[in-house]
């Protein structure tokens, strides 16, 4: 039975009353109405997708916020998908950028790796570039270690290029290892960090393989047969 209530002016409201459950498959209805609902292979549901054109800064807007893409897409278009938590990117079918979605209106997300391509050509670029302003420490320290030298936007362009070619924890390993290790001018060269790079991803000598095969005579150190066979020589150009 549905009552109709009416009175003081008030419209005719319908009042449903909701049918009687235990208390526990009660909580269990509420619960599941409170958790995010999710779709294919667990992602959450998509709020909405739209395309749109990259600006010249490769940047993207989104529900009143800008998110960066890598710079290759710039003046380009790709379609943006909104979930309740994050942003993504995508161009063609290829996811091209994953953000944490801003909260917030009018704010600005980077991913400096999206323009590490960029600074390659205008390292000039880091020195006031906001993207960078959330380098990671051991960047960061190298970053303020060059910014005073002559040609140290250069050099630290080179060692972030070496970031989609090694992986960034390879990266700030090596640029750790050579801070240590540089002089008290602080001066690092790129040729340093590639150096110790190049040293963390040598590979380790294989593991000797058990076999039956024994040696019938052990090679020995007799640094006299090398004087031996140099007497032997002098003999046949004297010989000549």
């Amino acid at each position: 039975m549905v009552p109709i209530v009416s009175g003081l002016g008030l419209a005719k409201t319908a009042i449903t009353f909701a049918p009687s459950y235990p208390v526990a498959q009660q909580l269990g209805r509420q619960t599941n109405a409170f958790r995010t609902p999710t779709g294919s292979a667990g992602d959450p549901i998509r709020r909405s997708s739209a395309s749109r054109k990259v600006s010249s800064t490769c940047l993207v807007t989104v529900a009143r916020n800008r998110y960066s893409v890598p710079c290759e897409w710039a003046g380009q278009m790709v379609s943006t998908r909104l979930y309740p938590a994050q942003i993504v990117v995508v161009a063609g079918d290829t996811v091209v950028a994953t953000h944490e979605r801003l909260s917030d209106r009018n704010q600005t997300r980077y991913d400096w790796q999206h323009y590490v391509p960029l600074i390659e050509r205008k390292p000039g670029a880091l020195r006031n570039g906001a993207p960078f302003e959330d380098l990671p420490a051991p960047l960061q320290r190298m970053r303020q270690a060059l910014v005073h030298q002559d040609g140290g936007d250069k050099v630290m362009a080179q060692v972030l290029a070496e970031v989609p070619k090694q992986g960034l924890d390879t990266v700030l390993v090596a640029v750790e290892l050579a801070l240590e290790s540089a002089p008290p001018s602080g001066r690092v060269s790129t040729e340093h960090v590639i150096n110790v790079l190049t040293r963390l991803q040598a590979q380790t000598m294989p593991q000797s393989v058990a076999t039956t095969l024994q040696v019938r005579q052990a090679p020995l150190a007799d640094t006299a047969r090398y004087d031996s066979l140099r007497a032997s020589q002098v003999q046949e150009a004297d010989h000549a």
